[in-house]
């Protein structure tokens, strides 16, 4: 008495499936092996870029400041350079810090503040 004979086909339905996950396996890996280096590929300009720009000359040095400190309207002007006549045309002086004052009276706003 055999015991349940019923064909040889289930070794190759499962051999058929085997390969299936076979191949959906390597499919698999064939992605995960695009995508690592899609990945370094992004990483390796990303240092690139990264080193070119720690590596890249200082911006010019900044010019060289006023020694001095004076008011604009108290510097001579271009014109009155070139002909000379800088200490001979005295400069109109501009309104100043009070005259443009907000918190008292008689600045450009005229804010007056109770009890200031």
């Amino acid at each position: 008495m055999c015991g349940g004979g019923g064909g040889g086909d289930g070794g190759a339905a499962a051999a058929e499936a085997s390969r299936r996950q076979e191949r959906i396996a390597r499919e698999q890996m064939e992605q995960q092996r695009i995508q690592f280096e899609q990945q370094m590929a992004l990483q390796k300009a990303q240092a690139e870029e990264q080193k070119r720009i720690a590596e890249a000359p200082p911006p010019p040095a900044p010019q060289a400041t006023a020694t001095v400190a004076a008011s604009a309207a108290e510097l001579p002007t271009p014109a009155a350079t070139a002909t000379g006549a800088a200490m001979a045309i005295p400069m109109r002086r501009g309104l100043g810090r009070r005259g443009l004052r907000t918190d008292i009276a008689g600045g450009v706003g005229g804010l007056t503040i109770p009890g200031a």
